[in-house]
């Protein structure tokens, strides 16, 4: 029985990726880049649900509704996941206090408000290969544990600061990255942005521990198909659009 590398990328915490500036990522993960993607917008972080993905994504967890805080029994399951070989690509968050004491800082990490500057200081490492220059909203970071690998830097003033940092963790691996704006369409058009964050989807796909799903339960997830060929879509509503077309016919928003 063949297994898959399965990515789920978790909204319930109303991360920033439910925004539609963030579409373009969703596009080139699954279009570009050969990730199996999967949304996760109804559900807590539990060890069931995790356990039929190889890694899990959550960019810039927002303070929403009543409920959708994160809580520490999920900050339990996220770490028994990565235990177990799992990954998980993480950000901070501008507005969850939750999320930022009940899983940033246990993992040995503090940061402060966002700054937009350059990168040009890179350890090796996959992540970077063919970067050679980053731009982006950084939050100012500080790592509390020496486990932390840095991949990345930006300067302040004499000192620098990691804005990339991977760190393994039994048998799987956190990476920790210092912007949630890094991944929105503007910025990923920004100098070797859009590189760099390939880079680290890429060597999530061929990294990640396969999974076998047949037989289990399913808890409900949104699978982010594949466009077919030969077809143009917004990248704002995702309805479908004449070829020729310079603004969507739906939603009347311009189209790339």
């Amino acid at each position: 029985m063949s297994g898959s590398i399965r990515v789920l990328m978790d909204e319930f915490h109303n991360e920033e990726t439910r925004l539609r500036i963030y579409n373009d990522l969703k596009n080139r993960m699954v279009g570009n880049w050969g990730i199996e993607l999967y949304i996760n917008a109804s559900s807590p972080l539990t060890p069931a649900l995790l356990g039929d993905y190889s890694a899990l994504v959550m960019i810039g967890p927002r303070r929403g509704v009543r409920g959708t805080e994160f809580r520490l029994d999920e900050m339990q399951a996220v770490i028994e996941f990565v235990k177990s070989g799992g990954l998980v690509l993480f950000t901070p968050s501008y507005s969850s206090r939750e999320y930022k004491e009940n899983f940033v800082n246990m993992l040995g990490i503090d940061y402060l408000g966002a700054s937009s500057r350059v990168a040009t200081d890179f350890s090796p490492h996959p992540f970077v290969k063919g970067v050679s220059k980053l731009q982006a909203p950084w939050f100012r970071t500080t790592m509390m544990s020496f486990e932390w690998e840095h991949v990345v830097r930006v300067p302040l003033g004499v000192r620098s600061f990691p804005v990339v940092a991977v760190r393994e963790y039994e048998e799987g691996k956190f990476i920790y990255v210092a912007s949630t704006m890094l991944f929105s369409t503007n910025f990923l058009r920004r100098f070797d942005n859009a590189r760099l964050v390939e880079n680290m989807f890429t060597w999530m796909r061929e990294s990640g521990k396969l999974v076998v799903t047949k037989g289990k339960e399913k808890i409900p997830i949104e699978k982010v198909p594949t466009p077919p060929p030969g077809k143009k879509f917004c990248q704002h509503c995702g309805s479908e659009t004449p070829l020729f077309a310079i603004y969507c016919p739906n939603c009347g928003a311009q189209l790339e």
